[in-house]
């Protein structure tokens, strides 16, 4: 049987990504592994987010990683919302991460996973109809890419 010990468990603040969260938080307590929160601001600086308007006086890059930082922080938070032990120590021991990378995103999850010897990636599925996009790109990327195990989390 193999052990999970370290879950990676890509974000990209989706209600998908969220489901997979919550999911992997259960997971990881039933089985007392570590999980790690990984959000990838992809294609960086080429491809910016153009969401929020960076302040003049602010360095770009830091701005976008500090802002993902604490959406990570929110979403490790809200992993469980009852006042359990077990629930506490999720949140605590669940580490977060921001990777800037001019690659895509499954390029840079696979190799992470790799990097920090992840035992298991857990992703969320974003669902949209039809067989070619049952798996997004990142996933699909993901799922041709690595050499841990995937676990994909269905959009409820």
């Amino acid at each position: 049987m193999i052990d999970y010990n370290s879950i990676l468990v890509a974000v990209d603040f989706s209600l998908a990504a969220q489901n997979a969260a919550r999911r992997a938080g259960e997971f990881s307590s039933l089985i007392g592994a570590k999980m790690t929160l990984l959000h990838v601001l992809e294609h960086f600086p080429e491809d910016i987010p153009n969401e929020i308007i960076v302040p003049e006086n602010v360095d770009t890059e830091q701005f976008y990683v500090e802002q993902a930082q604490a959406r990570l922080i929110d979403l490790r938070n809200h992993l469980d919302h009852d006042d359990s032990t077990t629930a506490v120590e999720i949140i605590v021991s669940t580490a977060i991460d921001v990777v800037v990378s001019p690659h895509s995103a499954g390029r840079v999850i696979s190799e992470y996973a790799v990097q920090h010897n992840m035992d298991l990636i857990i992703m969320g599925n974003h669902g949209k109809p039809g067989l070619l996009e049952t798996l997004g790109s990142t996933t699909s990327k993901v799922l041709h890419a690595a050499a841990a195990d995937i676990l994909v989390v269905k959009q409820e």
